[in-house]
Formats: structure tokens, C-alpha cells, sequence
């Protein structure tokens, strides 16, 4: 096999079987030899290469190729050969990987979400999803307390909550709506926050996100797979305290519950396993110093702590993928699953994880609550399950969920009304489920979920970004004005308007105001709004400002590349050449996905002349002052 590289990826290979014009094209023989050289031989791959011999002249250059494999995917198949395996072939949910996804919630608690490469969070902590929810069940309370169903504390429960933004923003639209209507249900409230990490709910705790509300809250310890036996009576929380619940939201933490994908060859039933591998760019120096085999040691180690030292290396390990035949009679609801899936095509998504966290909220559930999830997933029986394989998410494994599935299981239930917008917005899936919720809360649920409503939320923000690109500067400032009128504590909004104020309108003390107002709703969780405050600083020129805004960034997230940029920019300012030069050296590094490497290389040549000009002035200064003392010299 002929292998092009380099700069040679882009040349166009004349088809010939001329091997001297081949070496010709490729520039081997483009300029007549040195007196003396002879040029270099071409051997054919159709015969054995050639050993130089060293005496003779006309064999001192011979280019060789080796033998051409028999056939083009052999290549490939010996390199992915190569890998030492890990562990073989199980369940993915069986995996060393889905293992330390499980491991590094627990390790690393929010700072989960708050690296470059952070496990997605945005999207339901934008404030948008919290109001709707809060709208949802303000509209059921009003109708649970006109049918006298409504208990004395109203109990609220939030399984996974991450950040806790959810909760900050949901209990401020709630209250907001609780004094425009007269009500005393805020009063009333008792919102439980449940995490599996005590690492994740001790950061919301340290950090004050919850703000006034923090007195209306309970963080409790819970597995999300036996919600049923956490706030029940003998558990770690006694029933008489908390619940049964009127409401349970469940955002974006589904998918990162178990779950198989099978596949129906009748009479076998397969699995989607997974083997683990160590990737082909993975060495001893990354790996810790662990060898291969000791990483392979401490997977296979039934010790969660032994486990948890490889939670580092989740990134070098990778995966291949079989279906192998199983036994479904240890899988949870194998008879429904297998019977659901073989009236649906031959794969089958089985999110058991999704049915086992839904019975437990079922079991704490009052008769007039609901439940509440947003996740993303398989919407439609007939979409392949392939289409929902896992992703990895900075350190953790997540899969989406089948949604028929789910609504198929609860609805045969009997006593469960499945609810659903008209029509999705695309993404994210929202699902409402319960017993008997008002027809209120069902209509307002509707109405807030369906792409309709998505989509007014969005079109202005959509049009503005299309007049960026078409230079319509005043048209897009009107837009996003409008967006914000329709999203007004959308705080990811804010900062995309106010990187907008400072790169196009160079308007910055705006773009500072705007960025304050999202901090101030978004606490320290976002090192994005601290750069935009440090931009805005250094377009107003008031370079110590801007250089704690940027430090404030790099405290929140030590993977900032935005952040050193900036405070690239601040040290060049200052003339400490030598710490701007190391903080673009550092992003370089870190920018993986090459998002800001334009931008860091014209600041590092920037400061590469800047650099020589002070050189220059430095000899320039010597010379003169040398030229002076040899004049006073000749003088005396």
C-alpha cells in the first residue's frame, strides 16, 4: 500500500506504473543531483526490496516499499490488534468506563461541569426550563388546593441536580408567581435536592447557590435507582419529614442510568458488549506511571477505591463493540422489553435504568403530583437503536433514553397518564407522567414544551446571529434586545450579547453591565461570563481589573484558555513578556479543539515583536552609551 503524507496529502497522483515519474511527481528526483549523486533507485513493490550493497555506486540510494497487504483492511485490523485490552467483552453498564463515569460524579462533584470539556449543563440551567417547570406546578397547586387535596408542606423533589441551578432558578419564578397571585404555597415548600455524590451537593451548599432559598431546601444522599426505600419509613430519610412528593423533576440525569441495546436474530436474543481497550496514543507518562497491566489489575478489582485511582485515564480507554448472545432472564423487565421489542424492529434500546428510577419516584409520588423529566434520546419506536449509542461527556458515560419504551411501560401500568407536547422541539424530550394531574398543569405543560413556544423563545436570537453575519450590526442588537425581553434570565443569553456588545459594537461598558446582571444570576459557575468581564475591561483600558476578572475565570475552571488569552494580553500590556509568553504556551495545550489557536498565535507573534523592539532599543541604548565613553575616552 502506497501511503501519501505531509504536504503531499493534497497533490493529485497521476496514474501511471512508471515508478520513475511517480518519484518525479513527489519531487524525489525534481532537481538534477549533486556532482557526484547518483539519483536514487526505484525499487517495485512487485518484487522483493532490495539490500543495498555497500560498494556498489549505483545502490547507495534505494528507496524500498514494503510488501502491499492483501487486503487494505488487514492494515487497519493489525493496528487495532495492537491495543492491549483492558477488560473483554460485558455489558456496557458492566464496563470499567461506565464505572468511572458513575466514580468521577462522586469524585469530583460540580467541578464535573465547570471545565473546558465539561459534561454538558447549559441546556436545562439557562433558567428558561426552570420557569417553565415552575409554571407547571403552580398551575397544579392551584388546582389540587381547589379540590382541598393539597397538604400542609408541600414537598418538591430533584433527583441529580447537578449545579443546582435548576432549583435557584425554579424556586425565584415560583416565588415570583406565589406574590403576583396571592399564594402562600412558597411559604409551604420544602424542596429536596437528592444526590448518589456527596461531592456534588456539598458544592452547591459551599458555593450559596440556592441564595434565600437555602431554607426552603434539603440536600439529602440518594441512590437514584431506590428512591422508594430513601424517603421511606426505615430509610435515610423518614417519610414523615419528606413527602409523599407533588412534583419530581428529573433533568438530564436519566441517561446516565443503565441500559442495554439488544438485538432479535430468533430465536437468539444479542447484546450490544463492549470490550475496553487502552488507545493507540496512550503511554506510561499519561497513564500515571501505571504499565498496562496494572491498569488492567485495578479494573478488574471488585474495590471502588482501587477503581477510582483510574478515573485520570478515562479518556485513553476506548471501545469495541459486538453483539453476542445473552441471557435475558437476568435482565430487569426482560419480558416486556423483548416482547416491545420485537413488535418494533430487530434493535431495541432497553433504558431498565430510566424504569427502575420512575418506579422508585412512583412509590414517593402524591395522587394529584407528577413527575417531571427533560432528557434526550429515542423519541420514535422506529428510530434504530443505534442512533442512541452512548457519548462520553468529559468523564462520564451517558445513553439516551427510549421514550416508547418508557411511555409503553408505564401506560400498560394503568394508573399512569403519559403526557406529551404536540409536537418536540428537537433534542431534548420532555415527558410528564402521574396519577392524575390537573388539566391545568396538562395544558400549561403543553403549552410551555411544545416546539411552538421553543421556537418564538428562539427565533429572535436566531435572526440575530444571521444579521451578525451579514453585517447588520443595529438589526442584530434589536434582535437580541427582543430575545431578551422574551428570556429576560437567561444569563447564557447575556453573555452571547454581551461578547456581542464587545467584538462588533465595542460598546463595553455595556457588555459589562450585561455580564454582571448574568453573574449575579449564575453565581461562580461560569468562567465564560468572567472572560467577557475581563474583555470588557481591557477594551476600557483598566488592565488590573481585567486581570482579576481573568484570575476569577482561571479559579472557577483551570482549563481556561479564554482566560490565559486574556491575561496574555494583560502581561504583553505590562511588558512581562516572559509570563505572557508561558499562559500562551499553557493554552496552546489546553486548546484541543483549536477553537482560539488563530488568535493565540497572532498574540505570541505579537509578542515576539514587541520582544525584539525592546532588544532593539536595549542595543540601540548600548551602542550610544558605548559610542559616549569611547568619545569622552579620546577626549582625555
Amino acid at each position: 500500500m502506497n501511503v501519501i503524507s505531509g504536504a503531499d496529502q493534497n497533490r493529485v497522483v497521476p496514474r501511471t506504473t512508471d515508478f520513475r515519474q511517480l518519484a518525479a511527481h513527489h519531487g524525489l528526483n525534481a532537481t538534477p543531483s549533486p556532482a557526484g549523486v547518483a539519483p536514487p533507485k526505484i525499487v517495485s513493490l512487485g518484487g522483493d526490496p532490495r539490500v543495498p550493497r555497500e560498494n556498489d555506486p549505483d545502490d547507495r540510494q534505494i528507496l524500498t516499499l514494503p510488501h502491499a497487504a492483501n487486503t487494505a483492511s488487514d492494515v487497519l485490523a493489525k493496528i487495532r490488534a495492537d491495543r492491549f485490552v483492558v477488560q473483554d467483552f460485558r455489558s456496557l453498564s458492566d464496563s470499567i468506563e461506565w464505572d468511572l463515569g458513575r466514580l468521577f460524579y462522586q469524585e469530583r462533584g460540580s467541578h464535573a461541569f465547570r471545565t473546558t470539556e465539561h459534561v454538558p449543563f447549559e441546556i436545562n440551567n439557562d433558567g428558561t426550563l426552570s420557569a417553565h417547570a415552575a409554571e407547571v406546578f403552580f398551575a397544579n397547586l392551584v388546582a389540587s388546593e381547589s379540590s382541598q387535596a393539597l397538604g400542609t408542606t408541600i414537598f418538591v423533589l430533584e433527583i441529580g441536580p447537578g449545579t443546582g441551578l435548576f432549583a435557584k432558578f425554579f424556586l425565584d419564578a415560583f416565588r415570583e408567581m406565589c406574590v403576583r397571585h396571592a399564594k402562600d404555597f412558597y411559604e409551604r415548600l420544602c424542596f429536596v435536592l437528592a444526590d448518589y455524590s456527596d461531592s456534588m451537593l456539598a458544592d452547591i451548599d459551599k458555593a450559596r447557590i440556592l441564595g434565600p432559598h437555602r431554607d426552603r431546601c434539603r440536600l439529602v444522599r440518594a441512590d437514584a435507582r431506590d428512591m422508594a426505600r430513601t424517603f421511606s419509613a426505615g430509610g435515610s430519610a423518614s417519610r414523615l419529614e419528606m413527602g409523599p412528593f407533588d412534583a419530581i423533576f428529573l433533568n438530564y440525569m436519566l441517561d446516565s442510568l443503565p441500559a442495554a441495546v439488544l438485538e432479535f436474530d430468533d430465536p437468539v436474543i444479542k447484546e450490544l458488549r463492549v470490550r475496553t481497550c487502552l488507545a493507540r496514543n496512550f503511554n506510561a507518562r499519561n497513564g500515571l506511571g501505571l504499565t498496562p497491566e496494572a491498569i488492567a489489575q485495578k479494573a478488574s478489582s471488585d474495590d471502588p477505591e482501587v477503581r477510582r485511582t483510574l478515573i485520570d485515564l478515562y479518556p485513553y480507554f476506548t471501545l469495541d463493540y459486538d453483539f453476542l448472545p445473552v441471557d435475558p432472564a437476568g435482565m430487569p423487565y426482560a419480558d416486556f422489553a423483548i416482547g416491545f421489542g420485537r413488535r418494533n424492529g430487530r434493535h431495541l434500546l432497553h433504558s431498565f435504568g430510566a424504569i427502575q428510577c420512575l418506579q422508585g419516584c412512583w412509590a414517593v409520588l402524591s395522587g394529584e403530583g407528577f413527575i417531571l423529566m427533560n432528557d434526550y434520546g429515542q423519541g420514535a419506536a422506529d428510530e434504530t437503536a443505534e442512533a442512541t449509542l452512548h457519548q462520553k461527556f468529559s468523564g462520564s458515560t451517558h445513553i439516551g433514553l427510549n421514550f416508547p419504551l418508557l411511555a409503553a411501560f408505564f401506560q400498560n401500568a394503568g394508573d399512569c397518564r403519559w403526557i406529551e407536547p404536540d409536537k418536540d422541539p428537537g433534542g431534548i424530550f420532555a415527558r410528564l407522567l402521574g396519577r392524575s394531574p390537573s388539566e391545568a398543569a396538562i395544558d400549561t405543560f403543553r403549552r410551555c414544551f411544545d416546539k411552538t413556544t421553543y421556537d418564538r423563545l428562539n427565533e429572535p436570537v436566531a435572526r440575530a446571529r444571521q444579521h451578525q453575519q451579514c453585517g447588520q450590526y443595529e438589526a442584530a442588537l434589536g434582535a437580541y434586545q427582543e430575545a431578551l425581553a422574551r428570556q429576560p434570565r437567561n444569563w447564557l443569553l447575556m453573555g452571547e450579547v454581551a461578547k456581542y456588545l464587545i467584538f462588533a459594537a465595542r460598546d463595553y461598558r455595556a457588555a459589562l453591565q450585561l455580564a454582571a446582571t448574568a453573574i449575579s444570576l449564575n453565581s461562580d459557575r461560569s468562567a465564560d461570563l468572567w472572560d467577557t468581564v475581563g474583555d470588557a475591561y481591557l477594551g476600557l483600558e483598566m488592565g488590573e481589573k481585567a486581570l482579576g476578572s481573568f484570575q476569577r475565570a482561571l479559579a472557577i475552571d483551570e482549563t481556561d484558555v479564554r482566560g490565559r488569552l486574556g491575561l496574555a494580553h494583560v502581561f504583553g500590556q505590562r511588558g512581562e513578556y516572559m509570563e505572557a509568553m508561558r499562559l500562551i504556551a499553557e493554552a496552546i495545550t489546553l486548546d484541543k479543539a483549536c477553537q482560539y489557536r488563530e488568535m493565540l498565535l497572532r498574540k505570541q507573534a505579537d509578542i515576539v515583536l514587541e520582544i525584539d523592539h525592546q532588544n532593539r532599543e536595549e542595543m540601540r541604548v548600548m551602542l550610544t552609551r558605548n559610542n559616549r565613553l569611547g568619545i569622552m575616552k579620546d577626549a582625555g
